[in-house]
């Protein structure tokens, strides 16, 4: 289990006879060993613990989330999405999950297509367990990924990160036994941060970096990768971020394996408040060629190679055509979906769009 910190911990600490419940509500004692040590850069936690009686898995605990939610309490609580999919199973639609996408034939996809990319926060959990009830029920299953955003540097800053973490578990095993295809939601660039904080640009506003990125840098994409060319001088030192990226990606994958049983297939690009990230963004970094061709995964949702085939709809500012679908024209999409987004999307309307008067 990987926590950090940004102090440098060099000792061994213990910290024993935590309390755990079993199945019949005793309490019981469990002897565990947090033992910090550092490695990369990091500050990682491995825990050591006996087993308490009758202690439930993740998994195990996510089946009694799930089977607490029907399929009629889903439509309840998620109404918008229930309309949505109805909505376009009705129009002819084919559902696929990225694992699907990728192992299609690009010359020869359906008319009417729909990717499904889920990004999963830690305030996205409990609706994604109903948006997996909805999508089973109505459009079947294997119709949408989920990218889980597991070990998020500023998360582990917070109060309670243990038990968020754990609930990020939850799910991931349900999903994973569920068949359903769950990958990571990531930013490199917090990563980065993380492991160098002493970075001189890392306080600096985006204006400042904006400046900076359009004197000594030039972006440009072609039909699969992002390049980041150097102008002068290497200012914000992306040869750095560009050589330290592969081996950070290595690391986290390592750990998603040993987490989940699985290896990444693919990621998505986190849209991070940090402010290089609205500079060069993460999506530029992961698709860079070097990076790519590291083999590290094979697709990135907002990759250059995806958008020549699927056009994009996200519910990030909360459109109308949630309410709406029938505004949506026919095509092939990569749709993006916050499942806690869909509870109630007319209070983050209220509260950020422009009054009319």
């Amino acid at each position: 289990m990987r926590s950090f910190s940004r102090s440098r911990i060099n000792k061994y600490q213990v910290e024993p006879n935590i309390i755990c419940e079993n199945n019949q509500n005793e309490v019981e004692m469990r002897n565990e060993l947090k033992i910090f040590f550092k490695y990369a850069g990091y500050t990682l936690l491995l825990l050591v613990f006996t087993t308490c009686k009758n202690e439930a898995t993740p998994t195990t605990q996510a089946i009694e989330i799930v089977e607490e939610i029907s399929f009629e309490q889903a439509k309840l609580e998620l109404p918008l999405y229930t309309n949505f999919l109805t909505h376009f199973k009705e129009r002819g639609y084919t559902f696929w999950d990225f694992h699907t996408y990728i192992q299609a034939d690009k010359s020869a996809l359906p008319e009417k297509l729909m990717v499904i990319r889920h990004d999963v926060h830690h305030r996205d959990i409990p609706s994604a367990y109903r948006a997996k009830v909805l999508e089973e029920n109505i459009i079947g299953k294997n119709t949408a990924t989920y990218y889980v955003m597991l070990d998020f540097y500023p998360e582990s800053l917070e109060n309670g990160f243990e038990n968020k973490r754990l609930d990020y578990l939850k799910l991931m095993h349900f999903l994973k036994d569920q068949a359903v295809d769950v990958q990571p939601h990531t930013s490199p660039w917090d990563d980065y941060l993380a492991e160098y904080p002493e970075t001189w640009w890392r306080n600096l506003p985006k204006d400042s970096l904006m400046l900076l990125k359009n004197k000594f840098y030039s972006i440009h994409k072609d039909e699969k990768y992002y390049s980041i060319e150097t102008i002068l001088h290497d200012t914000l030192n992306m040869a750095h971020v560009l050589e330290v990226l592969p081996k950070q990606i290595a690391r986290f994958n390592a750990l998603w394996q040993s987490e989940l049983g699985l290896k990444v297939e693919s990621v998505a690009a986190h849209g991070s408040s940090t402010p290089i990230n609205h500079v060069i963004n993460n999506v530029d970094i992961l698709n860079v060629k070097k990076v790519r061709q590291a083999g590290l995964f094979i697709l990135e949702t907002s990759s250059p190679e995806v958008f020549q085939k699927l056009k994009f709809i996200h519910d990030n500012n909360r459109p109308l055509w949630m309410e709406n679908p029938q505004d949506v024209v026919d095509g092939q999409y990569e749709f993006l979906m916050h499942p806690q987004v869909w509870e109630n999307p007319q209070e983050y309307r209220d509260l950020y769009w422009p009054k009319t008067k």
